[in-house]
């Protein structure tokens, strides 16, 4: 090395002593490396055609319109019950046997010895005829009264009178809601001895909030869900909304009726959830996993330009996937629904299509 150029590289190493750290006064002078966009997954604001729906819970119960009851068609003696509360007794079933009372036994013997005096007063009054010593509306009497006499005799037979005992069985197929009568008790005619509930045709008395009640109107499509059963939700309407409060649980009464094969699943005072479908509307729809949320402010990031802004957002429905938007975006609109937690406003972001 030559001694020129020894002298130059001190005169340089010189000025680098005195100009201090660089070129630049501080570090906020300095260039900085730019920082890379995050990337993202973005969706567009959708859309939509929605059916708002309300949820009910209600207990089953049976149709006023379809319970019937069995009753003894005589006074009498209950000896022995073939059925209980809560028992399918099925068309034919044998409910109860009833040992007519001394008193009915009574009432049938005098009903026999009045057929028997109708029948000899007859022939009697046919004997002065003969010989021209009754008229023709007198025999016409006797044969009415003997008629009479008999119409009641038979028609007591029929309901059992005369017998050791009489079955009651069930006119049709039904579960038992009350059994009134007990072995030993005597019961009168006509008394009820057992009440019961047709199972084809069944109603759902369901609790309705208020404010929702003014959106449920009859005829509303309706689907029925058993709590504790996994079986499909059985498809119903409304019937009727009630007007009246229930003080005990403030709640209004809707009513659904289900009927045929469908009723037979459900046991009655059974608990069962209701999704009633009120209305059609048009509502805007974004992915679940762009919302976030300051406190209870639920918010999101709208993505232009390359970059992130944050965007408060007023939601009204919510399911597993889909938020319903009230105020705070429009259709078309470009959200983001990936790494959001990582993102602040005014950042960049690299943003791609799902």
């Amino acid at each position: 090395m030559t001694a020129a150029f020894k002298s130059c590289v001190a005169a340089v190493i010189a000025l680098l002593a005195a100009t201090g750290p660089g070129l630049y006064a501080n570090a906020e002078q300095q260039p900085q490396a730019a920082e890379a966009p995050l990337p993202i997954r973005t969706a567009a604001v959708k859309r939509e055609e929605k059916t708002e729906r309300v949820t009910a819970f209600g207990t089953v119960a049976a149709d006023p319109n379809s319970q019937f009851v069995v009753v003894s068609p005589i006074n009498g003696i209950v000896r022995k019950l073939d059925a209980y509360s809560g028992q399918v007794v099925p068309a034919g079933g044998v409910v109860a046997v009833i040992e007519p009372s001394p008193v009915a036994q009574a009432q049938f013997a005098q009903l026999e010895i009045a057929v028997s005096n109708a029948q000899q007063q007859l022939e009697h009054v046919k004997r002065l005829y003969a010989q021209q010593l009754a008229t023709k509306d007198q025999v016409a009497s006797a044969e009415k009264a003997l008629a009479d006499a008999n119409a009641q005799l038979e028609a007591q037979k029929r309901l059992g009178a005369g017998q050791n005992e009489v079955t009651l069985k069930a006119p049709k197929t039904g579960v038992v809601t009350k059994l009134t009568a007990q072995i030993g008790a005597e019961v009168a005619a006509k008394a009820v001895v057992a009440e019961f509930a047709d199972r084809t045709s069944l109603m759902v008395q369901l609790g309705i909030e208020p404010s929702d009640a003014a959106d449920i109107s009859p005829g509303d499509k309706v689907e029925l869900e058993q709590l504790f059963v996994k079986r499909p939700a059985v498809p119903a309407v409304i019937s009727s909304v009630g007007a009246l409060v229930d003080p005990s649980t403030r709640l209004l009464n809707a009513l659904v009726k289900v009927t045929g094969d469908a009723a037979r699943q459900f046991a009655l005072g059974e608990t069962v959830k209701a999704t009633v479908a009120t209305k059609q509307m048009e509502v805007l729809t974004i992915p679940r996993a762009a919302v976030l949320y300051d406190g209870d402010q639920p918010y999101v990031f709208l993505i232009k330009g390359g970059k992130a802004h944050r965007q408060n957002v007023q939601l009204s429905h919510t399911n597993d996937e889909t938020v319903w938007v009230e105020h705070g975006l429009a259709e078309g609109h470009r959200i983001a629904i990936s790494n959001v937690i990582e993102l602040s406003d005014g950042m960049s972001v690299s943003e791609r299509s799902p």
